[in-house]
């Protein structure tokens, strides 16, 4: 398992909100969803057209998520449990969930972020 790399369900729901960049990392069509298995690199661009999920590294999903978006994530701990928030760079903000692992409080914001732009568009 690699976990630099968003999951399946991630990746698949940035590109169905436009997430169309580059990456060098992709998710096959027969990849367990949830998992963060990637499954090949990627040196050319794929389009949404295509059956593979480009997978961004989690640094660049919630780049790309601040830049295009306004979004950004909260993470921290209390109480030995991480707590996930999302904001917006207009001052709003709202709690999503706390977690056992750091990990699962990173995807809890991304697919937040993902819901909040399926919202707007």
């Amino acid at each position: 398992m690699n976990t630099d790399y968003v999951t399946i369900s991630v990746a698949s729901g940035m590109r169905s909100i436009g997430f169309d960049e580059r990456c060098n990392r992709f998710h096959a069509p027969c990849s367990d969803e949830g998992t963060n298995e990637v499954s090949g690199w990627i040196f050319t661009h794929i389009s949404l057209d295509d059956e593979y999920i480009p997978a961004p590294l989690y640094r660049r999903a919630f780049r790309w998520f601040r830049d295009n978006h306004g979004l950004y994530p909260s993470i921290e701990i209390f109480s030995e449990k991480w707590i996930s928030r999302w904001c917006h760079i207009n001052g709003s903000m709202g709690a999503i969930a706390t977690h056992d692992k750091y990990e699962d409080a990173e995807d809890a914001c991304l697919m937040k972020f993902i819901e909040i732009v399926k919202e707007k568009q």
